[in-house]
C-alpha cells in the first residue's frame, strides 16, 4: 500500500510539473501572438498615414501646378 501511494505521488508530481511547463509554453506563445497583433496594428496605422500623406502631397502639387497656370 505504501509503495502504491509513493508511485501515485511521484506520478502526480511528474504530471503536475509537465502541466506547469506546458502552461508556461502556452503563455509564452500567447504573448508572442499578442505582440504580433500589436505590430500588425501599428503597421496598418503607418500604412494608412503614409497613404494619406501621399494623397495630401499629390493634392498640394496639383494645386501648385494649377496656380502657376
Amino acid at each position: 500500500m505504501e509503495w502504491e501511494k509513493s508511485v501515485l505521488q511521484k506520478t502526480i508530481g511528474k504530471l503536475t510539473s509537465e502541466l506547469e511547463e506546458q502552461t508556461g509554453k502556452r503563455k509564452h506563445l500567447l504573448e508572442g501572438i499578442q505582440g504580433e497583433e500589436d505590430m500588425i496594428k501599428t503597421l496598418k496605422i503607418v500604412i494608412n498615414e503614409t497613404e494619406t500623406r501621399t494623397a495630401i502631397d499629390v493634392a498640394q502639387l496639383l494645386k501648385a501646378a494649377n496656380e502657376k497656370k
